[in-house]
């Protein structure tokens, strides 16, 4: 076998192998927000519209590719979720085929460097989580790194294709499509039909926004007023956000420091016309980190659509070295280094996914089992027509099989107006006077707090004022965080 084929083909088989270790623990974890777009694709194919509550025409998804491409699952006689995590394996092994053709053929790195970075990649929490969790991330993560290559690589057709999926796949992947078009447009003598793959997706969404502003009545996702004015009840303004993006960027489950570094380095050492565009997406990977305010979600799913980005120009500051090297040893000293590079991204994805199957310090919706179990028990206490109040809606809604109010908005219109000035009390009465059968709290809402949070306390308060709700039971989501079920009193407890 030539020593050119060795990278690539046995290379590519460790990465996969390693691909493979990083998911086997965490294999059946589903994520519950992957519950709403199941929910959303499955009112779809059977005729009800992409809708959450039938009847109720809110956008509470922000992945309209993705949620059409369940739809599609489930008209086809699927399983959604077992789908949903087959695609997203599919979709990882792209992308780390396309994180090794970036590295070789985009970037110029040698094959070692390549491979150390789809290694990272591999073995990375966040990828493999977010791969078999049923959520959109990865499959968002091959729209960017598919419009990177063959935008790169003068391939105008495909390159189109790619940033199509990016930018319906999610609406921040418009950014994407500003930052890696820019470099088209100043590089437009060498990239030929440089405004196809520019102008076309501009298009194709404004076309779906158009599509959706006439069905749901707005132009952006509900999700958007939800989860923005949610966090700007609290944190509004420049610098709050400035305080979020470095808490998010620098969290314990993030991103190590030295790979920032490192990438900082890979990047100088770089040409720049080659590492510009790369440099241009973790930007607006960070500016849309500062806008929305982080995430509730562990393992930085914002920062994992520029992960092999990052990865690979860490390794080009190992490759740049390898190649100034003047004797062997030396030479295969550097990959020596690379390899303990990986150690502590192999340390750091075993404890994570035991943290997650134990229960500890994340929130319990990253593993959505324990829900699954109140919706069990929901569907059996409830008829079709009564409606739950709760937070994490996904699993219970979508496993329930009943209407549920979410008291933080996301598939509601009316709860995001009440956030400016934390008017808590007026949105307790509004989901009470939705008349729910059930409304299940969290009786904290992180490992440090010590009571509920304001919005589960306002809707406690009126609760138990009105006299019309008992606790009947509580349900353990983790180890430190339970679910408190109340009951309307002339529906008998059981």
């Amino acid at each position: 076998m030539e020593k050119k084929s060795w990278w690539p083909l046995i290379g590519g088989m460790i990465a996969l192998l390693a691909y493979a270790w990083a998911i086997a623990p965490i294999r059946e974890v589903v994520v519950d927000d992957s519950y709403i777009t199941y929910r959303y694709a499955e009112n779809f194919a059977n005729g009800h519209g992409p809708v959450f509550n039938v009847g109720e025409r809110v956008e509470g998804y922000s992945n309209p590719a993705w949620l059409g491409l369940l739809a599609i699952v489930h008209t086809l006689g699927l399983s959604v979720p077992v789908a949903a995590k087959v695609l997203g394996m599919l979709a990882a092994m792209g992308c780390m085929r396309l994180t090794w053709k970036i590295g070789v053929d985009v970037l110029g790195l040698s094959a070692p460097a390549a491979w150390f970075s789809t290694m990272y990649l591999a073995t990375n929490i966040g990828f493999a989580y977010y791969s078999i969790s049923g959520m959109e991330t990865i499959f968002y993560l091959m729209g960017i790194l598919g419009f990177f290559y063959h935008a790169q690589r003068g391939n105008p057709v495909l390159a189109t294709v790619f940033a199509c999926l990016m930018v319906t796949t999610r609406p921040e992947g418009v950014m994407y499509l500003v930052a890696l078009g820019f470099w088209l447009f100043v590089n437009r003598k060498e990239n030929g039909k440089w405004w196809l793959p520019c102008l076309v997706p501009v298009f194709v969404y404004a076309v779906l926004s158009f599509i959706k502003h006439g069905y749901y009545g707005a132009w952006l996702p509900n999700t958007h007023a939800a989860k923005i004015g949610f966090m700007d009840a609290d944190d509004s303004g420049f610098m709050p956000r400035l305080w979020a993006l470095g808490k998010y960027t620098f969290s314990e489950d993030a991103v190590p420091i030295y790979v920032w570094a490192l990438m900082m380095l890979g990047a100088v050492s770089l040409p720049l016309k080659r590492v510009l565009p790369a440099v241009s997406a973790v930007c607006a990977a960070v500016f849309f980190v500062w806008y929305s305010g982080g995430d509730w979600m562990s393992f930085q799913r914002f920062y994992v659509p520029v992960l092999p980005l990052m990865a690979l120009m860490a390794f080009a500051s190992a490759d740049f070295l390898h190649r100034h090297m003047d004797r062997g040893w030396q030479r295969h000293a550097v990959w020596l280094v690379c390899l303990m590079w990986l150690m502590p991204n192999l340390q750091a994805t075993r404890i994570d996914a035991k943290r997650l199957l134990a229960g500890e310090h994340y929130n319990p919706a990253m593993n959505s089992r324990p829900h699954v179990i109140v919706a069990d028990y929901l569907r059996d206490h409830t008829q079709p027509g009564d409606v739950i109040v709760v937070n994490e809606i996904g699993a219970i809604a979508y496993v329930g099989q009943r209407d549920v109010v979410d008291m933080l908005g996301l598939t509601d219109k009316v709860i995001p107006t009440f956030f400016p000035g934390k008017q808590y009390d007026k949105l307790a009465a509004y989901v009470l006077a939705r008349n729910p059968k059930y409304v299940l709290l969290n009786d904290k809402q992180a490992t440090d707090s010590t009571e509920m949070h304001p919005i589960h306390k306002a809707i406690h308060e009126q609760m138990m004022s009105s006299g019309r709700y008992v606790m009947e039971r509580s349900f353990a989501l983790n180890k430190y965080k339970n679910l408190l079920a109340f009951v309307r009193k002339d529906e008998p407890a059981r």
